[in-house]
C-alpha cells in the first residue's frame, strides 16, 4: 500500500496538517490556522510538541497530535503526552479510514513511549473513543464529566428541544426556570466577597500546585497564561478571589453557543480548592454572563467534586445525557512508566480546559 510514517515537525510541516485538517474538519474551523499550530506546537511552556504522520504515496492522510503537558500528584511531577487532533481523510482512505487510524494510534503511542512520558491521556469525539478504548488500541476510560447549565432570565432555546415541546412554550418555561434557579442561588449564597476580574495569572502565587489534591494538571501561572491569555482562537475572561488566609483562587470563562443560544462556559477553577473562594467565583461569573448577554452558563463537573457541589448550591442543573449535545470523556493509555495514577478517575482535578477544544 506503500504507506509512511513520519514523526510531525512543528513549523516545517504545518501547511500539509492544515491542508489535511481542512479536508476533514472544514477551512472554516477556529483551528485549522496557522496560528493555532504554533501556539499549540511551538509555544507551549511544557515544551515543543510532536505527533504522527501517515502517508501514503506521499500524500498525508493521516494525523495524531503531542502536546505535552505535566501532571502533579502527591507531589510528584508526571509528564503525560496529551494525544490531540486525530484524524484520518476519509475521501482518501476509501472506506479504510478506521485501519489507518488504528495506524496512526498505534504509532503515536510508540512516540509517546519512546519520548518517555509516563501516560496519555485523550478527549475523544464519539467516533474515536470506540476507537481508542478498542481492545486493539487499549486505551481506558478515566472520567465522564457532566455537563450543568444555569438558565438565566430571557431564555430561548433554539436547539435540542424535544419534538413535543413548542418553542414558545419552551420560552416561558425557561426563563420561569431561569428566575427560580435565580431565586434559589441567592439563598444560598453566603456573605462572601465577590471575586474580580483580572488580565492575567501572574497574582496565582504557584498556582496552588503544592496543595492539589488528588492528581490534576499542573496550573502554573506560565501555563495559565500560555493556554487562555494567548490563545489564537477563542476569548478567556479571568476572575480572581483572594481569601482571608492568603489562600488564591481563579475560575475562568468563554463567551461560546450552547443550545443555539449565546452562552459562556465555565472552564477552568484553579489555585486552592476553597468552597467560599469558589461560591464567590462562580457566583461572580454568573453575574458577569448576565451583563454579557448570555442566556446559559454552562460547566463541566465531575459529580461530588468541589465544583460540582459549588454549582448545583448556585442553581446549576445536569443536564440529562439524552440531550446533552456534546459528551466528553477522558481516557489514558501507559506509556513508558506503570502508575496507577493515570486511571484514578476519582482523583482527578478535572477542567474543561483541560481539552483542546474550549
Amino acid at each position: 500500500m506503500n504507506i509512511e510514517i513520519e514523526t510531525y515537525r512543528p513549523g516545517l510541516d504545518d501547511a500539509e496538517v492544515l491542508d489535511l485538517r481542512a479536508r476533514v474538519w472544514g477551512a472554516d474551523h477556529p483551528h485549522t490556522t496557522m496560528a493555532f499550530l504554533s501556539w499549540l506546537f511551538q509555544k507551549n511552556p511544557a515544551g515543543p510538541g510532536s505527533g504522527i504522520l501517515l502517508r501514503r504515496h506521499g500524500a498525508l492522510i493521516g494525523f495524531a497530535g503531542l502536546s505535552p503537558r505535566s501532571a502533579i500528584k502527591d507531589g510528584r511531577t508526571f509528564k503525560v503526552a496529551h494525544g490531540l487532533d486525530f484524524m484520518v481523510d476519509p475521501a482518501a482512505t476509501k472506506g479504510l479510514s478506521g485501519a489507518y487510524a488504528i495506524k496512526v494510534a498505534d504509532a503515536w503511542a510508540k512516540l509517546a513511549s519512546a519520548d518517555r512520558y509516563a501516560f496519555g491521556v485523550n478527549f475523544p469525539n464519539a467516533n474515536s473513543y470506540r476507537l481508542l478504548t478498542s481492545a486493539r488500541l487499549g486505551w481506558r476510560r478515566v472520567l465522564a464529566p457532566r455537563l450543568l447549565v444555569r438558565p438565566l432570565p430571557g431564555l430561548r432555546l433554539t436547539e435540542g428541544l424535544p419534538t413535543r415541546i413548542p418553542p414558545g412554550l419552551a420560552a416561558i418555561g425557561g426563563d420561569i426556570a431561569a428566575r427560580a434557579l435565580g431565586l434559589y442561588a441567592a439563598l444560598a449564597r453566603g456573605g462572601e466577597k465577590p471575586a474580580r476580574l483580572v488580565t492575567d495569572f501572574d497574582w496565582l502565587r504557584g498556582g496552588g500546585s503544592d496543595k492539589t489534591r488528588g492528581i490534576a494538571f499542573l496550573r502554573e501561572p506560565a501555563t495559565l497564561n500560555w493556554r487562555y491569555r494567548e490563545h489564537p482562537a477563542y476569548r478567556y475572561r479571568i476572575f480572581a478571589h483572594d481569601g482571608d488566609t492568603g489562600s488564591a483562587s481563579g475560575l475562568v470563562t468563554s463567551p461560546r453557543t450552547l443550545f443555539g443560544v449565546e452562552s459562556s462556559l465555565i472552564v477552568d477553577l484553579v489555585g486552592e480548592e476553597q468552597p467560599d473562594a469558589c461560591l464567590a467565583l462562580v457566583s461572580s461569573a454568573v453575574a458577569d454572563a448576565k451583563t454579557q448577554g448570555a442566556s446559559i452558563v454552562g460547566a463541566l463537573a465531575c459529580a461530588g467534586g468541589l465544583l460540582d457541589r459549588v454549582l448545583k448550591r448556585l442553581g446549576f442543573i445536569p443536564v440529562p445525557e439524552r440531550f446533552n449535545p456534546k459528551p466528553f470523556y477522558m481516557v489514558a493509555h501507559p506509556l513508558a512508566a506503570s502508575t496507577d495514577a493515570a486511571f484514578a478517575g476519582a482523583e482527578w482535578r478535572f477542567a474543561w480546559g483541560d481539552t483542546d477544544v474550549v
